[in-house]
């Protein structure tokens, strides 16, 4: 692996875990639609993390979703692409703003989950 392409893996890396951590904060703090906006965020870069891991390039929010569903695939884990579209609604709730409290708790487990898989895939010696 390129320096280049290292940096890039660790930037969405440390990327997704910040999310993840802000989003925390922001349930907490019961700001629902600011959590569901960072988790989404969160899921998003592990995916670009493995993405960039891999040498590929999302150059839109069809090559994420493709990727997301060629991940489920490869690792026979059927819950990945349900949890992506999960938090894809848990984005959508911070302009629409009809995401609650339960929304977020009920599905914060799962995309905590999808976020583990999706970086458990990147060996830890590229990080």
């Amino acid at each position: 692996m390129t320096p280049q392409l290292r940096d890039k893996v660790l930037k969405h890396l440390e990327h997704s875990r910040q999310y993840f951590e802000n989003g925390r904060e922001a349930f907490d703090k019961q700001e629902i639609s600011k959590a569901g906006e960072l988790f989404w965020g969160s899921v998003t870069q592990a995916f670009h993390a493995l993405a960039a891991y891999r040498d590929r390039t999302i150059e839109s929010h069809r090559d994420l979703k493709n990727f997301v569903i060629q991940i489920s695939q490869e690792v026979s884990d059927d819950s990945l692409f349900p949890t992506f579209q999960i938090a894809e609604i848990l984005h959508k709730g911070f302009y629409d703003v009809d995401v609650d409290l339960y929304d977020l708790e009920s599905n914060l487990p799962n995309v905590e989950h999808a976020i583990e898989v999706v970086l458990d895939l990147i060996p830890s010696d590229s990080t």
